[in-house]
Parts: C-alpha cells; structure tokens; sequence
C-alpha cells in the first residue's frame, strides 16, 4: 500500500524533485509490508483458553499491546471457543480463534485489523476514490470495550483540522475528511472514558467497531479533590469569557429534527448551517445562522396525522448553549432556586472533571431543569451537561413548549431531556453537540386513552473556524426560530456532498425508506 504523506520537497529542478519523491513511496510500502509481517510472526502464549472471542482477542491484546479493529456484524464477538494455543505466532493463534479462512489481516501501526476479503473495500480503491473526490469518509462505531454497549454521541475527529463529528444514539459515526488527512489520527472520546486515536487509514478498509475503556479515577484522587459545588458552579459562571472566547468564530454543523409516533416518522427534517458564534464576552450580541444546504420530509401516507407545530429550529440548539446564554440558565437570581451538590469525578478528553448534581429546591413551584453539570477541574469550564425538566412540574411547561395545537386534541408532556457537550480547540471552547427529546402524549376528544408522540432535535458541530469572523449580512441570516422551506428532493449520502452528517439510527433509516422528500432550501456552499 502506497500512502503519500513522506513527500520530501527540495527547492532544486522540478524533475529532480519528481525522482526523489517517488523513492520514499517505494520505502514506506516495502517497509510497512516487512512491518506487518513481523508483527503477525511476533510469538504468544495463550494456553488452554475457554472463552468468547472477544475475551480471547483481548488476552492477545493484554500480552502483546496491539489492538484490533473489525467489524462485529462479520466476526461474532460472543461466539464461544476452546482453544490451546501454546507458543506460537499471533497470526496462527488468529487463525484457531477465528477459523475463518475468507478473513484477511491488516498491521498499521499498534492495530490489527480484521476483515473479509469478499465485499469488503480495499483501502488503496477506498484512496482511489479519495482522490478523485478529494475527501475520504471513515465509518464504524464507538463501543464500551467491557460490556459492547454503543456509546452514543462520542466525539470523533482530528482536532489539528478543526474537524469533527459525533455518534449517533446506536454509536454510529461517519466522518468526512480532506484528502490531506491521510497520515494523521483520527480521536476518539466520551465522558468516563479513556480517549483513544487510531490512524486514518485503519479506518480505510471497512465499517469497524470501535472499543474505549472506562476510565477510572483513583480513590485518592477523588478525597484530595474535595470542593464546593456551589462555587464550582459560580466560578464557571465568572470565568465564561476567558474559557470561551471574547472573539466571534463560524461554526459550521450539521443539524436534525423530527417527530416520530410508534415506529413511523410524520415529519423529519436536516440540514448543514454556518453559525455565526458571537462573542461570550458579549452579553447583547446574538448568534446568526446561514443555510448552506438543507432539506425536509414529510411521511407521503400518514396514517394518522396530528395537526401539531413544536417549537424547534437550530434557533432552539443553539438555545441550550449554557454557557453563551447564562442568564437563561443559572443567573444569580436563578442560583438560588436549586440545590447543588458533589456526585462524582469524572474523565472527558483526558482531562479530569467535576460531576455537580442540581435540582430545585423544594419550596420551588416552577417548572425547572435539574440534571448534572460536568465542570473542567483545571479551567473550571463547563465541559457538558445531562439534564430534564422537573417529571414532577412539567405539565406546567405545555404551553411552552406546544405553539399550536388543534382545540380538539389534549396535549401533555411526559419527558423532556437535553444533552450538551462542549469541545476544546486552541485552548478555548466550543459548542460541540447538543441533543433534545420530548416525549407527549395526547388524547382526541371523546377517546378514552392517550396516544404518544416523540420530538427530537441534534445539533453537531463538524467545523470550527476562527479566521475572518464577521457578521453575516442580513439577507444572508436565517431567523433563528425559521423553519425548514419546502421543495423537493432525494435522499441520497452524496447530498451532503464533503459536509459532515450524523448516521441516521436504525429506525429513523427505515421509516426515510416510506418518506419523499418535500423540502430543499437554497445552496449556498
């Protein structure tokens, strides 16, 4: 495999330059070839063994450091073996764990990867194809190394690139990058776990799963971070400006909504949007929005459609930015309303961070938010937080949340959810991904029970550009509460052309099958 990232320059005659290039290309491939073959010669013990096959991939891991990647839907991770490998190479030992004669293996670096040689893409036609479209799409998913559960809304990109994506709820990622990034690593973390990077081109070959390990944090630790989480709280508050940014930067994100009753969806609705993130420092000046390609559906058979309007809109993500919109949340008059108290230290993108519980106080009648904040040890900057509105008040918050509704249909909210996560570039941060679910139900007149409907939204942050920030015009500017404009459209992964989008989960990819597409705004790209 030919990979050109060693290109050597030299300020001397063009054809000399072509002839010097070509040499390390030649290097790099023969070398990495003698690499993988060593490395797959390299001696293991494993002894008798009685296991499932993830357990005995990982007693090679745990006595040799190399990692494996592979897809778990082509290798059983439950299947159970009997083995006895005394010493012998990694790649015999492979071949009795998996007794799989159609799977290849692949050495880049610390990884080994796994997979079928029948439909499975090479990573040189994968580069091919790179080049010709000048980027390159990873795709896998982020699973708990101990227990495979899907990691929903990790983080993953190459923060040298200001470039990024997250996980959908099933820990289904796609990330398109430009050609440029072959040769670098791509980052991979989660709250309460360890961050892990693996190298582009390991990605190259197939979907993979992923593995992160939980991170733990040490009892002593934990005893000499004793704090005060009301003043955690309050010096987060204090230390917005510094942590955040007192200059404006674009945001470029890809942004969903939608509402989904049973296991059909009546409406859904995405899009790719250039924010304008106005100063933190600046308490009157607001966000902007830019449409670059948008587009909504609409289910063509609803067999029963609700005449109902929520309030959404990347107008509404951009809402649940704590941080930029403090007073919303956690001004001083609000402070006083809740109870703060210490829940745990936890690890985000390898930094260590205070887990604060919040709820309010019981002499409190309003309908308020209570959850957890995730505070960075370090800068005291709020790195995420998890929380719902009261289960105990929200019926109070109907009116707020439904804009319309038909006189014959009761409508009463159940559940209501926000995840927001923050990211760390240049030393300041960012509104990373931010995630809503509501949940309603609603009764006709003259029915006896209640039905339910859900609402979502999902904001993910893919680009993060710091260079020649200004203003949009204002014919360029979306209102912020604006909704989605209707035309027609395809649903088609080459839409989105080189933006960055979250994989629709599995349910929402089935229910699309039975939608058209009704909506397609203006391009601007």
């Amino acid at each position: 495999m030919i990979f050109l990232k060693n290109r050597i320059h030299f300020t001397i005659k063009a054809t000399v330059i072509v002839i010097i290039a070509l040499f390390p290309f030649i290097h790099s491939a023969v070398f990495a070839q003698a690499y993988a073959d060593s490395v797959m010669q390299k001696r293991v013990t494993l002894g008798r063994l009685k296991a499932t096959t993830y357990e005995a991939l990982n007693r090679i891991t745990d006595s040799t450091g190399y990692l494996f990647v592979y897809d778990s839907r082509i290798i059983s991770n439950e299947k159970k073996v009997r083995l006895n490998i005394q010493p012998s190479t990694i790649k015999e030992a492979l071949d009795q764990i998996l007794a799989d004669t159609t799977l290849c293996y692949k050495t880049i670096g610390k990884h080994i990867i796994l997979y079928r040689t029948a439909g499975s893409p090479k990573a040189e036609k994968v580069i091919q194809q790179a080049d010709s479209s000048k980027h390159i799409i990873l795709k896998g998913r982020i699973v708990d190394s101990q227990n495979q559960r899907a990691l929903a809304f990790a983080t993953i990109g190459i923060p040298k690139l200001a470039i990024g994506n997250v996980s959908n709820s099933e820990g289904f990622f796609s990330l398109k990058l430009p050609f440029e990034a072959l040769g670098l690593s791509v980052t991979i973390s989660h709250l309460g776990y360890k961050t892990r990077t693996v190298p582009v081109e390991v990605l190259l070959f197939e979907a993979s799963d992923i593995f992160l390990d939980v991170e733990y944090v040490s009892i002593q630790e934990v005893i000499i971070r004793q704090f005060d989480p009301r003043k955690m709280v309050e010096d987060f508050i204090t230390r917005i400006p510094q942590n955040y940014g007192k200059e404006p930067t674009y945001l470029t994100a890809f942004y969903r909504e939608g509402v989904r009753k049973g296991n059909g969806y009546l409406n859904y609705s995405e899009g790719i949007f250039k924010i304008y993130k106005s100063s933190y420092a600046s308490g009157y000046e607001t966000d902007q929005v830019k449409t670059l390609k948008t587009r909504k559906l609409r289910n063509v058979n609803p067999s029963d459609t609700l005449d109902i309007k929520l309030k959404g809109g990347i107008g509404g993500a951009l809402m649940l930015d704590i941080a930029k919109n403090i007073d919303n949340f956690f001004s001083k008059e609000v402070l006083e309303l809740y109870n703060f108290t210490k829940s745990d230290i936890v690890v985000f993108n390898e930094r260590l961070t205070y887990a604060i519980n919040f709820d309010q106080k019981e002499f409190v009648t309003d309908p308020l938010i209570e959850g957890t904040l995730y505070i960075d040890i370090e800068t005291l900057s709020l790195v995420g937080a998890d929380m719902q509105v009261n289960p105990q008040r929200i019926s109070g918050l109907t009116n707020q949340l439904v804009v319309k509704r038909n006189r014959r249909i009761s409508i009463k909210p159940e559940k209501v959810t926000y995840s927001i996560r923050y990211g760390f570039l240049n030393h300041k941060f960012h509104l990373s991904h931010v995630r809503g679910d509501l949940q309603f139900k609603y009764k006709r007149r003259n029915q006896l029970f209640y039905g339910r409907f859900y609402a979502f939204l999902e904001m993910a942050t893919s680009h993060v550009d710091s260079l020649n920030v200004t203003r949009f015009e204002r014919k360029d500017a979306e209102p912020l509460t604006s909704i989605f404009s209707e035309t027609a459209s395809k649903t088609d992964d080459r839409f989105w052309k080189n933006f960055n989008s979250i994989p629709p989960e599995a349910n929402l990819y089935e229910a699309l099958k039975n939608m058209s597409f009704e909506a397609f705004t203006s391009e601007n790209e």
